[in-house]
Parts: structure tokens; C-alpha cells; sequence
């Protein structure tokens, strides 16, 4: 009995991907909902064997796990990495194993804290604007001299900027926080469709089997009753 032949070289390796069920809602980088069905992509080192005994010198390609390279995404990144060729930027996506090992979990983002922080910065903006005005009359009135036209125009106009800045900085953070909810709405619909797609369709092929079976079962009872 000739030796089956293994051969492995730096080049060769095998790429695969599919659907995972998590079990519960997992965090993906560059996604700011959580998802529970991120389409899984595998890259593994490979080798191939040849059987001299066969005919045609056949060949066969294993797979050596675990895997080199292993990235998620959800639904709506896979979606865009399809039909995002040729941009420069890319899409993003979550690497959960680096050369065989397990890369460290990602760290949620929050849209909440992060409105949060903005509006906390926006604000820090316009109390550090209005103690400024606060010293300088408070310094004016300690000092017992009078304001003069100059100083007034001048603290004026501090007020001013400040009431422009704080009017613009409200909107701002207004317009962020409806552009982050729509955002958000958009993908949690995509996330909702994609568990539906992946729980319902093993559900209806599991039914036309089932039904199939049923008529199968009837046919042959028919047939068994005729004289």
C-alpha cells in the first residue's frame, strides 16, 4: 500500500464563512448595537494530500484549525463589505482570533454616554464663559471703580458670544442625538430582520420536510389500502 502524501507550503490555506447564532446579543467594533447573528469569516492554514492508490492521483485539502485569521460582522457591515467594493476606507469589523489565538472582547460603545459627554463638554463651555464675565464684575465692583463705556461694550459682547455659542452648541448636540437615534433605529431593524431570517428559515425548511414526510406517509397508506 503506497504512503499518502502530505504537502504543506506557506501559500496554501482555505477561507470560509457563515452564520452564528450567539446565543445572546454580543458588542462589534464600529456597531453601536449589540447583535446575536454576526456572519463569521475564517481564514486557516492548509495542506493537501495525494493518494498515489487512486486514480487520477487524487487530491484532497484539509484544513489545519484553528483558525490563522477569524473576523465578525454583523449583518448590515456584511451587507456594505459586499456592496462597498473598490472604497478605500473600507467597512468595519471585529477580529475575535489573530494567528490561532483569541483576540480581548470588545468594549461596547455607548450612544447614550456619549451624548452625554458632549452635552457635559457644551455645557462646561458655557459656565467656564459665564464665570469669566462673573470675575470681571466681581473684580470691578471690589475695586470701586466705575465701568466705562469701553468695559461695558466689552463685557456686552462676552455675553453675546457666549449666547451665540451656547444657542449653536444646544442645536448641535440636539442634531447628534436625532442623527445617532435614526442611525440606530435604521440598524436595530436590520439587526430584527436578520434574526428573523435566521430563526425562521431553518423553521420553514424544517416544515416543507416535515409536510413532505406527511404526504410521503399518506401516499404509501393509500396505496396499502387499495385492493
Amino acid at each position: 500500500m503506497a504512503e499518502v502524501k502530505e504537502i504543506h507550503k506557506d501559500y496554501m490555506g482555505k477561507i470560509s464563512w457563515n452564520r452564528i447564532n450567539c446565543g445572546g446579543s454580543v458588542p462589534m467594533f464600529g456597531y453601536d448595537i449589540k447583535t446575536n447573528t454576526p456572519v463569521c469569516i475564517s481564514i486557516y492554514e492548509a495542506s493537501e494530500s495525494t493518494d498515489p492508490e487512486e486514480r487520477c492521483m487524487a487530491h484532497s485539502i484539509t484544513t489545519k484549525h484553528p483558525a490563522l485569521m477569524q473576523i465578525e460582522m454583523t449583518p448590515v457591515q456584511w451587507a456594505e463589505f459586499l456592496t462597498a467594493g473598490q472604497v478605500d476606507d473600507g467597512v468595519p469589523c471585529t477580529i475575535t482570533r489573530r494567528d490561532g489565538k483569541r483576540t480581548s472582547p470588545v468594549i461596547p460603545r455607548s450612544i447614550e454616554k456619549d451624548y452625554n459627554q458632549l452635552v457635559a463638554n457644551k455645557f462646561a463651555a458655557f459656565q467656564s464663559g459665564l464665570d469669566g464675565i462673573m470675575q470681571k464684575l466681581t473684580d470691578t465692583i471690589n475695586s470701586g471703580k466705575t465701568l466705562g463705556k469701553n468695559d461695558m461694550r466689552a463685557l456686552l459682547s462676552e455675553i453675546s458670544t457666549i449666547r451665540v455659542t451656547t444657542v449653536a452648541n444646544l442645536e448641535y448636540a440636539a442634531h447628534c442625538f436625532q442623527e445617532d437615534m435614526a442611525k440606530a433605529v435604521v440598524k436595530a431593524k436590520a439587526e430584527v430582520n436578520a434574526y428573523a431570517e435566521t430563526r425562521l428559515g431553518p423553521l420553514g425548511i424544517q416544515c416543507l420536510t416535515n409536510e413532505t414526510e406527511e404526504t410521503s406517509d399518506d401516499t404509501e397508506a393509500s396505496q396499502t389500502e387499495q385492493p
